[in-house]
Protein backbone atom coordinates (compact mmCIF):
# COMPACT_ATOMS: atom_id res chain seq x y z
CA UNK A 1 0.00 0.00 0.00
CA UNK A 2 0.98 3.47 -1.10
CA UNK A 3 2.17 5.21 2.25
CA UNK A 4 3.32 1.77 4.21
CA UNK A 5 6.80 1.90 5.32
CA UNK A 6 9.06 0.05 7.72
CA UNK A 7 9.83 1.56 10.90
CA UNK A 8 13.73 2.36 11.88
CA UNK A 9 13.71 4.33 15.25
CA UNK A 10 17.47 4.72 14.49
CA UNK A 11 16.54 6.65 11.26
CA UNK A 12 16.00 10.02 11.70
CA UNK A 13 12.52 10.34 9.78
CA UNK A 14 9.25 12.55 11.12
CA UNK A 15 7.29 9.23 11.97
CA UNK A 16 10.15 8.57 14.53
CA UNK A 17 10.72 12.13 15.29
CA UNK A 18 7.10 12.99 16.45
CA UNK A 19 7.37 8.92 18.15
CA UNK A 20 10.33 9.87 20.53
CA UNK A 21 8.31 12.50 21.80
CA UNK A 22 5.78 10.05 23.20
CA UNK A 23 5.64 9.12 27.04
CA UNK A 24 4.68 5.62 28.07
CA UNK A 25 1.82 4.71 29.16
CA UNK A 26 0.16 7.28 27.56
CA UNK A 27 -3.65 7.79 25.94
CA UNK A 28 -2.99 8.65 22.37
CA UNK A 29 -5.35 9.93 19.45
CA UNK A 30 -3.99 9.13 15.99
CA UNK A 31 -4.87 10.80 12.95
CA UNK A 32 -4.37 9.25 9.82
CA UNK A 33 -2.48 6.40 11.40
CA UNK A 34 -3.05 4.68 8.11
CA UNK A 35 -2.03 0.61 8.36
CA UNK A 36 -0.73 1.55 11.70
CA UNK A 37 2.41 1.21 11.73
CA UNK A 38 3.12 4.28 14.02
CA UNK A 39 0.14 2.84 16.27
CA UNK A 40 1.84 -0.60 16.69
CA UNK A 41 4.81 1.50 17.86
CA UNK A 42 3.10 3.06 20.34
CA UNK A 43 0.68 0.62 21.85
CA UNK A 44 3.29 -2.54 21.63
CA UNK A 45 6.67 -0.58 22.27
CA UNK A 46 5.00 1.89 24.48
CA UNK A 47 2.57 0.80 26.35
CA UNK A 48 0.12 3.65 24.72
CA UNK A 49 -3.73 3.13 24.80
CA UNK A 50 -4.23 4.22 21.44
CA UNK A 51 -7.32 5.43 19.19
CA UNK A 52 -7.31 6.33 15.57
CA UNK A 53 -9.46 7.87 12.89
CA UNK A 54 -8.79 7.38 9.16
CA UNK A 55 -9.95 7.54 5.94
CA UNK A 56 -8.35 4.50 4.00
CA UNK A 57 -11.16 1.53 4.22
CA UNK A 58 -8.87 -0.56 4.08
CA UNK A 59 -5.79 0.48 5.69
CA UNK A 60 -7.72 1.05 8.50
CA UNK A 61 -8.57 -3.21 8.64
CA UNK A 62 -4.99 -3.64 9.34
CA UNK A 63 -4.68 -0.76 11.85
CA UNK A 64 -7.77 -1.43 13.98
CA UNK A 65 -5.66 -4.34 15.30
CA UNK A 66 -3.43 -2.13 17.31
CA UNK A 67 -5.99 0.11 18.20
CA UNK A 68 -8.57 0.40 21.48
CA UNK A 69 -10.91 2.18 18.93
CA UNK A 70 -11.36 2.92 15.63
CA UNK A 71 -13.35 5.62 13.69
CA UNK A 72 -13.15 5.51 9.79
CA UNK A 73 -14.39 8.60 7.66
CA UNK A 74 -13.73 11.81 6.38
CA UNK A 75 -11.96 14.03 9.46
CA UNK A 76 -13.00 17.19 7.96
CA UNK A 77 -16.81 16.01 8.85
CA UNK A 78 -15.46 16.21 12.76
CA UNK A 79 -17.76 13.34 13.76
CA UNK A 80 -14.57 11.52 15.44
CA UNK A 81 -14.95 14.75 17.88
CA UNK A 82 -18.38 13.52 19.32
CA UNK A 83 -17.39 9.46 18.52
CA UNK A 84 -14.32 10.41 21.69
CA UNK A 85 -15.57 12.86 23.20
CA UNK A 86 -15.75 11.52 26.54
CA UNK A 87 -12.03 11.05 26.53
CA UNK A 88 -9.23 13.09 26.78
CA UNK A 89 -5.52 12.60 25.56
CA UNK A 90 -2.04 13.08 26.44
CA UNK A 91 -1.49 13.60 22.53
CA UNK A 92 -2.93 13.91 19.62
CA UNK A 93 -1.07 12.82 16.63
CA UNK A 94 -0.72 14.19 12.90
CA UNK A 95 1.69 12.91 11.40
CA UNK A 96 1.81 14.00 7.68
CA UNK A 97 -1.70 14.47 7.67
CA UNK A 98 -2.84 18.29 8.02
CA UNK A 99 -1.29 18.27 4.07
CA UNK A 100 -3.67 16.03 2.56
CA UNK A 101 -7.04 18.37 3.92
CA UNK A 102 -8.86 20.74 2.40
CA UNK A 103 -9.51 22.61 5.27
CA UNK A 104 -6.93 21.77 7.98
CA UNK A 105 -7.25 24.67 9.94
CA UNK A 106 -11.09 23.25 11.14
CA UNK A 107 -9.42 19.82 12.26
CA UNK A 108 -6.25 20.95 14.46
CA UNK A 109 -8.96 23.61 16.17
CA UNK A 110 -11.22 20.88 17.30
CA UNK A 111 -8.22 18.98 18.68
CA UNK A 112 -8.61 21.51 21.17
CA UNK A 113 -11.84 19.67 22.51
CA UNK A 114 -9.77 16.20 22.84
CA UNK A 115 -6.77 17.27 24.28
CA UNK A 116 -6.23 17.37 28.14
CA UNK A 117 -4.81 20.60 29.47
CA UNK A 118 -1.25 19.90 29.57
CA UNK A 119 -1.49 17.53 26.55
CA UNK A 120 0.47 18.21 23.27
CA UNK A 121 -0.62 17.79 19.79
CA UNK A 122 2.63 16.34 17.79
CA UNK A 123 2.33 17.18 14.07
CA UNK A 124 4.48 17.01 10.74
CA UNK A 125 3.90 18.55 7.64
CA UNK A 126 6.28 19.28 4.26
CA UNK A 127 8.01 22.02 3.68
CA UNK A 128 7.03 23.70 -0.05
CA UNK A 129 9.98 26.18 0.72
CA UNK A 130 12.70 23.09 0.22
CA UNK A 131 15.19 24.01 -1.90
CA UNK A 132 14.00 21.46 -4.46
CA UNK A 133 10.80 23.22 -5.24
CA UNK A 134 12.42 26.73 -5.28
CA UNK A 135 15.22 25.19 -7.90
CA UNK A 136 12.42 24.11 -9.83
CA UNK A 137 10.27 26.77 -9.96
CA UNK A 138 13.46 29.18 -11.23
CA UNK A 139 13.09 26.66 -13.72
CA UNK A 140 9.86 26.79 -14.56
CA UNK A 141 8.34 23.44 -12.86
CA UNK A 142 6.18 22.90 -10.78
CA UNK A 143 5.14 18.86 -11.23
CA UNK A 144 3.25 16.56 -8.65
CA UNK A 145 4.28 13.29 -8.19
CA UNK A 146 3.83 9.76 -6.10
CA UNK A 147 5.94 10.76 -3.17
CA UNK A 148 7.35 13.80 -1.19
CA UNK A 149 6.96 17.60 -0.95
CA UNK A 150 4.61 17.33 -4.21
CA UNK A 151 2.99 14.17 -3.45
CA UNK A 152 -0.58 14.66 -5.78
CA UNK A 153 -2.50 14.18 -2.82
CA UNK A 154 -1.67 17.53 -1.08
CA UNK A 155 -3.77 19.66 -1.21
CA UNK A 156 -2.17 22.32 1.06
CA UNK A 157 0.93 23.44 1.20
CA UNK A 158 3.19 24.92 3.83
CA UNK A 159 6.37 27.19 4.86
CA UNK A 160 7.77 27.23 8.35
CA UNK A 161 5.45 30.87 8.79
CA UNK A 162 2.26 29.27 7.67
CA UNK A 163 2.47 26.76 9.71
CA UNK A 164 3.29 28.89 13.06
CA UNK A 165 0.22 30.88 11.72
CA UNK A 166 -1.54 27.79 11.62
CA UNK A 167 -1.02 26.87 14.87
CA UNK A 168 -1.51 30.21 16.23
CA UNK A 169 -5.07 30.31 14.53
CA UNK A 170 -5.87 26.90 16.00
CA UNK A 171 -5.08 28.48 19.63
CA UNK A 172 -2.16 26.71 20.01
CA UNK A 173 1.69 27.63 20.62
CA UNK A 174 4.58 25.76 19.41
CA UNK A 175 6.88 24.66 22.67
CA UNK A 176 9.15 22.57 20.44
CA UNK A 177 10.13 22.58 16.64
CA UNK A 178 12.10 20.13 15.24
CA UNK A 179 12.30 19.00 11.44
CA UNK A 180 14.22 16.49 9.10
CA UNK A 181 16.42 17.57 6.51
CA UNK A 182 17.50 16.43 2.99
CA UNK A 183 19.90 18.69 1.48
CA UNK A 184 19.70 19.91 -1.72
CA UNK A 185 22.79 21.42 -3.84
CA UNK A 186 21.55 22.75 -7.70
CA UNK A 187 24.44 23.02 -10.53
CA UNK A 188 23.91 26.30 -11.49
CA UNK A 189 26.14 29.33 -10.93
CA UNK A 190 23.72 31.11 -8.46
CA UNK A 191 23.16 28.54 -6.45
CA UNK A 192 24.22 30.24 -3.38
CA UNK A 193 21.01 32.47 -3.61
CA UNK A 194 19.14 28.85 -3.04
CA UNK A 195 22.04 27.46 -0.68
CA UNK A 196 21.62 30.46 2.00
CA UNK A 197 18.25 30.77 2.42
CA UNK A 198 16.47 30.10 5.72
CA UNK A 199 14.95 26.81 5.90
CA UNK A 200 15.85 25.74 2.80
CA UNK A 201 17.06 22.12 3.44
CA UNK A 202 14.59 21.24 5.72
CA UNK A 203 12.17 18.72 4.24
CA UNK A 204 9.68 18.51 6.78
CA UNK A 205 8.67 20.79 9.98
CA UNK A 206 7.99 18.99 13.01
CA UNK A 207 6.02 20.70 16.00
CA UNK A 208 4.89 19.92 19.22
CA UNK A 209 1.63 22.11 20.27
CA UNK A 210 0.48 23.12 23.58
CA UNK A 211 -2.60 25.11 24.35
CA UNK A 212 -1.98 28.39 24.00
CA UNK A 213 -3.83 29.44 27.29
CA UNK A 214 -2.00 26.72 28.98
CA UNK A 215 1.19 28.10 28.07
CA UNK A 216 0.45 31.75 28.85
CA UNK A 217 -0.91 30.15 32.68
CA UNK A 218 2.22 28.53 32.70
CA UNK A 219 4.58 31.61 31.87
CA UNK A 220 2.24 33.81 34.73
CA UNK A 221 2.61 30.79 37.04
CA UNK A 222 6.44 31.06 36.69
CA UNK A 223 6.58 34.81 36.89
CA UNK A 224 4.62 34.55 39.79
CA UNK A 225 6.63 32.15 41.57
CA UNK A 226 9.69 33.94 41.00
CA UNK A 227 8.43 36.79 42.63
CA UNK A 228 7.40 35.17 45.52
CA UNK A 229 10.57 33.20 46.26
CA UNK A 230 12.44 37.06 45.96
CA UNK A 231 14.84 37.34 48.62
CA UNK A 232 13.59 40.33 50.98
CA UNK A 233 16.97 41.71 50.95
CA UNK A 234 17.76 43.78 48.18
CA UNK A 235 21.18 42.26 46.50
CA UNK A 236 22.89 44.23 43.66
CA UNK A 237 23.36 41.70 40.85
CA UNK A 238 26.43 40.88 39.32
CA UNK A 239 26.73 42.87 36.17
CA UNK A 240 29.15 42.75 33.19
CA UNK A 241 32.39 44.82 33.30
CA UNK A 242 31.24 47.09 30.24
CA UNK A 243 34.99 48.75 29.88
CA UNK A 244 36.76 45.31 29.72
CA UNK A 245 38.40 44.55 26.73
CA UNK A 246 37.25 40.70 25.33
CA UNK A 247 40.28 37.84 25.75
CA UNK A 248 41.23 36.10 22.55
CA UNK A 249 40.25 32.86 21.85
CA UNK A 250 41.68 31.14 18.96
CA UNK A 251 40.16 27.65 17.07
CA UNK A 252 42.80 24.93 17.02
CA UNK A 253 43.56 21.79 14.84
CA UNK A 254 45.24 18.93 16.54
CA UNK A 255 45.90 17.24 13.04
CA UNK A 256 49.56 18.33 12.54
CA UNK A 257 50.78 14.57 13.77
CA UNK A 258 50.62 11.16 12.42
CA UNK A 259 47.82 8.73 13.20
CA UNK A 260 47.19 5.14 11.70
CA UNK A 261 43.71 5.69 10.61
CA UNK A 262 45.13 8.83 8.54
CA UNK A 263 48.14 6.97 6.83
CA UNK A 264 45.37 4.14 5.63
CA UNK A 265 42.72 6.43 4.30
CA UNK A 266 44.99 9.60 2.75
CA UNK A 267 48.32 7.67 2.46
CA UNK A 268 51.75 6.63 4.52
CA UNK A 269 52.84 9.82 6.75
CA UNK A 270 49.89 12.30 5.95
CA UNK A 271 49.47 15.48 8.35
CA UNK A 272 47.94 18.90 7.37
CA UNK A 273 50.95 19.68 6.11
CA UNK A 274 50.62 17.40 2.85
CA UNK A 275 48.22 19.24 1.69
CA UNK A 276 49.71 22.53 2.71
CA UNK A 277 52.77 21.72 0.42
CA UNK A 278 51.02 20.62 -2.12
CA UNK A 279 48.71 23.41 -2.99
CA UNK A 280 49.58 25.35 -6.86
CA UNK A 281 48.56 28.83 -7.76
CA UNK A 282 45.17 29.05 -9.50
CA UNK A 283 45.28 32.45 -10.98
CA UNK A 284 47.48 35.70 -11.39
CA UNK A 285 48.11 36.78 -7.72
CA UNK A 286 46.70 33.62 -5.86
CA UNK A 287 49.38 33.16 -2.74
CA UNK A 288 50.37 29.60 -2.77
CA UNK A 289 51.45 27.25 -1.43
CA UNK A 290 51.24 29.14 2.63
CA UNK A 291 54.68 28.28 4.33
CA UNK A 292 55.63 28.48 7.77
CA UNK A 293 58.30 30.88 9.26
CA UNK A 294 61.90 29.28 9.42
CA UNK A 295 60.30 25.74 7.59
CA UNK A 296 58.85 25.25 10.84
CA UNK A 297 56.15 22.24 9.61
CA UNK A 298 56.05 21.22 13.20
CA UNK A 299 55.06 17.92 15.01
CA UNK A 300 51.70 18.32 17.53
CA UNK A 301 53.22 14.56 19.16
CA UNK A 302 56.37 16.41 20.14
CA UNK A 303 56.30 18.19 23.57
CA UNK A 304 58.85 21.05 21.84
CA UNK A 305 55.59 22.20 19.69
CA UNK A 306 53.52 22.81 22.53
CA UNK A 307 56.09 24.96 24.48
CA UNK A 308 56.60 26.96 21.42
CA UNK A 309 52.93 27.86 21.00
CA UNK A 310 52.60 28.91 24.28
CA UNK A 311 55.44 30.84 24.42
CA UNK A 312 53.85 32.71 21.17
CA UNK A 313 50.64 32.40 22.52
CA UNK A 314 51.69 34.62 26.49
CA UNK A 315 54.07 36.41 24.24
CA UNK A 316 51.22 38.10 21.77
CA UNK A 317 48.33 37.65 24.24
CA UNK A 318 46.52 35.32 23.23
CA UNK A 319 44.26 33.72 26.10
CA UNK A 320 43.52 30.69 25.28
CA UNK A 321 42.83 27.88 22.47
CA UNK A 322 39.72 26.01 21.67
CA UNK A 323 40.56 22.30 20.47
CA UNK A 324 38.91 20.68 18.03
CA UNK A 325 38.21 17.34 19.33
CA UNK A 326 37.21 14.09 17.89
CA UNK A 327 34.77 11.36 19.01
CA UNK A 328 32.65 8.46 17.33
CA UNK A 329 30.79 7.07 19.61
CA UNK A 330 34.00 5.91 22.25
CA UNK A 331 36.84 5.76 19.45
CA UNK A 332 38.86 8.85 19.39
CA UNK A 333 41.17 10.78 16.50
CA UNK A 334 43.51 13.41 17.13
CA UNK A 335 43.55 12.97 20.50
CA UNK A 336 47.33 13.09 21.14
CA UNK A 337 47.90 16.70 21.48
CA UNK A 338 45.36 17.96 23.81
CA UNK A 339 46.30 14.74 25.94
CA UNK A 340 49.95 15.80 26.02
CA UNK A 341 48.58 19.36 27.23
CA UNK A 342 46.94 17.61 29.87
CA UNK A 343 49.95 15.31 31.09
CA UNK A 344 52.55 18.63 31.16
CA UNK A 345 50.91 21.04 33.61
CA UNK A 346 53.49 23.50 33.66
CA UNK A 347 52.89 24.42 29.99
CA UNK A 348 50.94 27.86 30.19
CA UNK A 349 47.79 27.32 28.02
CA UNK A 350 44.42 27.75 28.66
CA UNK A 351 42.08 26.03 26.69
CA UNK A 352 38.68 24.82 26.26
CA UNK A 353 37.25 21.95 23.87
CA UNK A 354 34.74 21.80 21.01
CA UNK A 355 33.58 18.56 19.61
CA UNK A 356 33.72 18.24 15.71
CA UNK A 357 30.47 16.29 15.41
CA UNK A 358 30.56 15.51 12.12
CA UNK A 359 31.34 12.22 9.85
CA UNK A 360 34.65 12.01 7.84
CA UNK A 361 34.27 11.71 4.27
CA UNK A 362 36.49 11.45 1.43
CA UNK A 363 36.29 15.15 -0.16
CA UNK A 364 39.39 17.01 0.26
CA UNK A 365 40.61 15.57 -2.78
CA UNK A 366 38.15 16.07 -4.99
CA UNK A 367 37.24 12.37 -4.83
CA UNK A 368 33.69 10.65 -3.87
CA UNK A 369 32.05 11.30 -0.57
CA UNK A 370 32.84 8.00 1.13
CA UNK A 371 32.18 8.01 4.82
CA UNK A 372 35.66 7.21 6.58
CA UNK A 373 34.08 6.80 10.03
CA UNK A 374 30.60 8.32 10.90
CA UNK A 375 29.13 10.02 13.68
CA UNK A 376 27.19 7.73 15.68
CA UNK A 377 25.71 9.45 19.13
CA UNK A 378 24.76 6.38 21.10
CA UNK A 379 22.65 6.71 24.02
CA UNK A 380 23.25 7.37 27.72
CA UNK A 381 26.12 4.68 28.60
CA UNK A 382 28.03 6.31 25.36
CA UNK A 383 27.38 9.94 26.88
CA UNK A 384 28.91 8.84 29.87
CA UNK A 385 32.02 7.37 28.71
CA UNK A 386 32.15 10.72 26.69
CA UNK A 387 32.06 12.69 29.83
CA UNK A 388 34.13 10.58 31.97
CA UNK A 389 37.03 10.92 29.01
CA UNK A 390 36.34 14.89 29.22
CA UNK A 391 36.13 15.27 32.75
CA UNK A 392 39.61 15.24 33.23
CA UNK A 393 40.25 18.16 31.04
CA UNK A 394 37.62 20.03 32.79
CA UNK A 395 39.04 19.45 35.85
CA UNK A 396 42.68 20.90 34.77
CA UNK A 397 43.14 24.15 36.25
CA UNK A 398 44.02 25.62 32.86
CA UNK A 399 40.68 24.76 31.53
CA UNK A 400 38.46 27.67 31.03
CA UNK A 401 35.23 28.35 33.19
CA UNK A 402 32.22 30.36 33.19
CA UNK A 403 30.89 30.06 36.62
CA UNK A 404 32.48 27.39 37.60
CA UNK A 405 31.01 25.83 34.67
CA UNK A 406 33.23 23.65 31.95
CA UNK A 407 32.91 25.57 28.69
CA UNK A 408 32.28 23.38 25.86
CA UNK A 409 31.73 23.82 22.42
CA UNK A 410 29.57 21.68 19.52
CA UNK A 411 30.28 22.45 15.79
CA UNK A 412 26.83 21.22 14.71
CA UNK A 413 23.55 20.58 17.77
CA UNK A 414 21.41 20.57 14.81
CA UNK A 415 22.94 16.92 13.77
CA UNK A 416 22.54 15.09 17.26
CA UNK A 417 19.00 14.64 17.62
CA UNK A 418 18.84 14.50 21.57
CA UNK A 419 21.47 17.05 21.87
CA UNK A 420 19.23 18.65 24.84
CA UNK A 421 18.63 15.83 26.85
CA UNK A 422 22.55 14.66 26.42
CA UNK A 423 23.74 18.03 27.48
CA UNK A 424 21.14 18.02 30.73
CA UNK A 425 22.82 14.60 31.32
CA UNK A 426 26.29 16.05 31.30
CA UNK A 427 25.11 19.07 33.87
CA UNK A 428 23.72 16.45 35.64
CA UNK A 429 27.64 14.60 36.06
CA UNK A 430 29.70 18.24 36.01
CA UNK A 431 27.39 18.92 39.11
CA UNK A 432 28.24 15.20 40.92
CA UNK A 433 31.99 15.98 40.42
CA UNK A 434 32.14 19.69 41.72
CA UNK A 435 31.51 22.00 39.02
CA UNK A 436 27.97 24.13 39.05
CA UNK A 437 27.21 22.59 35.80
CA UNK A 438 28.35 23.06 32.23
CA UNK A 439 28.35 25.59 29.92
CA UNK A 440 27.27 24.81 26.55
CA UNK A 441 28.30 26.76 23.36
CA UNK A 442 26.81 26.36 20.35
CA UNK A 443 28.52 27.24 16.92
CA UNK A 444 26.76 29.16 13.85
CA UNK A 445 28.64 28.11 11.05
CA UNK A 446 27.74 27.58 7.44
CA UNK A 447 25.39 24.77 7.88
CA UNK A 448 23.87 26.14 10.85
CA UNK A 449 22.86 29.63 11.52
CA UNK A 450 20.89 29.10 14.35
CA UNK A 451 20.87 27.25 18.12
CA UNK A 452 18.47 24.21 18.61
CA UNK A 453 19.29 22.98 22.29
CA UNK A 454 16.69 25.37 24.07
CA UNK A 455 18.68 25.91 26.92
CA UNK A 456 22.23 26.53 25.92
CA UNK A 457 24.14 29.21 27.07
CA UNK A 458 25.95 31.00 24.31
CA UNK A 459 26.33 30.82 20.43
CA UNK A 460 29.78 31.06 19.05
CA UNK A 461 29.79 33.31 15.65
CA UNK A 462 32.15 31.40 13.82
CA UNK A 463 33.98 33.29 10.93
CA UNK A 464 33.85 33.83 7.70
CA UNK A 465 31.48 31.16 7.13
CA UNK A 466 28.55 32.04 9.02
CA UNK A 467 28.46 35.25 7.56
CA UNK A 468 28.99 34.05 3.71
CA UNK A 469 26.89 31.56 3.92
CA UNK A 470 24.43 32.52 6.47
CA UNK A 471 22.86 35.07 4.73
CA UNK A 472 24.57 38.43 5.42
CA UNK A 473 26.41 38.87 2.60
CA UNK A 474 25.09 39.70 -0.74
CA UNK A 475 26.36 37.23 -2.95
CA UNK A 476 26.24 39.68 -6.27
CA UNK A 477 29.48 41.45 -4.56
CA UNK A 478 31.46 38.04 -5.14
CA UNK A 479 32.26 36.10 -8.56
CA UNK A 480 33.37 32.23 -9.67
CA UNK A 481 36.45 31.99 -11.41
CA UNK A 482 35.22 28.42 -13.30
CA UNK A 483 34.11 26.70 -10.09
CA UNK A 484 36.34 28.91 -7.35
CA UNK A 485 34.37 30.99 -5.61
CA UNK A 486 36.28 34.14 -4.68
CA UNK A 487 34.81 36.81 -2.12
CA UNK A 488 36.38 39.95 -0.07
CA UNK A 489 37.61 40.26 2.95
CA UNK A 490 36.60 44.02 3.11
CA UNK A 491 33.09 42.86 2.46
CA UNK A 492 33.00 39.99 5.00
CA UNK A 493 34.32 41.99 7.85
CA UNK A 494 32.01 44.83 7.06
CA UNK A 495 28.68 42.67 7.34
CA UNK A 496 30.71 41.29 10.43
CA UNK A 497 30.52 44.98 12.46
CA UNK A 498 27.38 45.83 10.56
CA UNK A 499 25.10 42.48 11.87
CA UNK A 500 23.00 42.98 15.31
CA UNK A 501 22.60 39.59 15.99
CA UNK A 502 21.01 37.81 19.53
CA UNK A 503 20.16 34.34 20.30
CA UNK A 504 17.30 34.80 22.82
CA UNK A 505 18.40 34.96 26.40
CA UNK A 506 22.25 33.45 25.38
CA UNK A 507 25.41 34.82 25.49
CA UNK A 508 27.01 35.94 22.13
CA UNK A 509 30.28 35.37 21.04
CA UNK A 510 31.66 37.22 18.40
CA UNK A 511 33.51 35.88 15.44
CA UNK A 512 36.42 37.14 13.64
CA UNK A 513 38.87 35.14 11.06
CA UNK A 514 42.26 35.82 9.79
CA UNK A 515 42.19 34.63 6.37
CA UNK A 516 40.43 32.21 4.11
CA UNK A 517 41.59 29.92 1.02
CA UNK A 518 40.91 26.02 1.40
CA UNK A 519 42.20 25.41 -2.33
CA UNK A 520 44.83 23.49 -0.57
CA UNK A 521 42.24 20.83 0.39
CA UNK A 522 40.06 21.13 -2.40
CA UNK A 523 41.55 22.62 -5.43
CA UNK A 524 39.21 24.60 -7.51
CA UNK A 525 36.56 23.55 -5.73
CA UNK A 526 37.41 25.93 -2.96
CA UNK A 527 36.80 29.64 -1.96
CA UNK A 528 39.33 32.07 -1.82
CA UNK A 529 39.58 35.50 0.39
CA UNK A 530 40.58 38.38 -1.68
CA UNK A 531 42.59 41.14 -0.33
CA UNK A 532 43.34 39.77 3.51
CA UNK A 533 46.69 41.66 5.48
CA UNK A 534 47.99 42.55 8.76
CA UNK A 535 47.04 45.62 8.93
CA UNK A 536 43.38 45.32 7.12
CA UNK A 537 42.76 42.28 10.07
CA UNK A 538 43.91 44.89 12.80
CA UNK A 539 42.10 47.51 11.81
CA UNK A 540 38.50 44.90 11.65
CA UNK A 541 39.88 43.53 14.84
CA UNK A 542 40.09 46.44 16.78
CA UNK A 543 36.08 47.60 15.71
CA UNK A 544 34.92 44.09 17.23
CA UNK A 545 36.41 44.50 20.31
CA UNK A 546 34.49 48.27 20.56
CA UNK A 547 31.28 46.21 19.10
CA UNK A 548 31.28 43.79 21.54
CA UNK A 549 32.29 46.17 24.49
CA UNK A 550 29.56 48.21 23.32
CA UNK A 551 27.19 45.06 22.85
CA UNK A 552 28.78 43.85 26.64
CA UNK A 553 29.54 40.66 24.72
CA UNK A 554 32.63 41.57 25.74
CA UNK A 555 34.11 38.13 27.51
CA UNK A 556 35.88 36.27 24.48
CA UNK A 557 36.13 36.56 20.64
CA UNK A 558 36.61 33.60 18.67
CA UNK A 559 39.29 33.51 16.75
CA UNK A 560 39.62 31.53 13.28
CA UNK A 561 42.03 30.30 13.96
CA UNK A 562 45.50 29.38 15.33
CA UNK A 563 46.84 27.07 12.82
CA UNK A 564 43.97 26.23 10.41
CA UNK A 565 46.95 25.93 7.27
CA UNK A 566 44.89 24.64 4.82
CA UNK A 567 42.22 26.75 5.67
CA UNK A 568 44.17 29.78 5.15
CA UNK A 569 43.21 30.72 8.32
CA UNK A 570 45.83 30.66 10.70
CA UNK A 571 47.69 33.19 13.16
CA UNK A 572 51.17 31.60 13.31
CA UNK A 573 53.97 33.08 11.29
CA UNK A 574 54.56 32.08 7.96
CA UNK A 575 57.03 34.17 5.29
CA UNK A 576 55.01 36.75 4.06
CA UNK A 577 53.61 38.09 7.18
CA UNK A 578 56.05 36.57 9.97
CA UNK A 579 54.27 37.81 12.84
CA UNK A 580 52.39 40.58 12.34
CA UNK A 581 49.09 39.34 12.63
CA UNK A 582 50.37 38.13 16.26
CA UNK A 583 51.29 41.73 16.45
CA UNK A 584 48.33 43.20 15.84
CA UNK A 585 46.47 41.10 18.50
CA UNK A 586 49.17 42.37 21.34
CA UNK A 587 48.71 46.03 19.91
CA UNK A 588 45.12 45.22 20.75
CA UNK A 589 45.38 44.11 23.37
CA UNK A 590 47.70 46.29 25.26
CA UNK A 591 45.55 49.29 23.99
CA UNK A 592 42.21 48.55 24.22
CA UNK A 593 41.69 47.95 27.85
CA UNK A 594 39.72 51.01 29.12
Amino acid sequence: MKYDFSLNMNERRSQTVLLKKVLPNSVVLELGPYTGVMTNYMKNTLNCKVYICEYDPDAIKIARQYAEDAWQGNLETLDWVERFKDIKFDYIVCADVLEHLKNPDAVLKATNQLLKEDGSVLLSVPNVAHNSVIYGLLQNQFEYAEWGILDRTHLRFYTHSTLKKLCCEANYTPVEEDATYEPFYPSFSNHALILNKEYGNVLQFVFELKKSKYVQDQNIALVNKIQSEAVAVEKTPPQKDEKTAPKFIAFYLPQFHRIKENDKWWGEGFTEWTNTKKALPLFEGHRQPREPLDDYYYDLSDIKTLKWQAEQMEKYHVHGLCYYHYWFNGQLLLEKPMELLLENKDININYCISWANESWTRNWDGGNREVLIAQDYGGREDWKRHFDYLLPFFKDERYIKIDNKPMFAIYRTVQIERCGEMMNYWRQLARENGFDGLYLIETLSARQNAPTVADSDACVEFEPCVTLFGGYTPWNGHYYLKTLHLFYYDQVWKKILERKSAYGNRDKFCGAFVDWDNTSRVGMKGSVCLGASPERFKQYLKELVKKCIDEQNNRFIFINAWNEWCEGAYLEPDKDHAYKYLEAIKEISENMQT
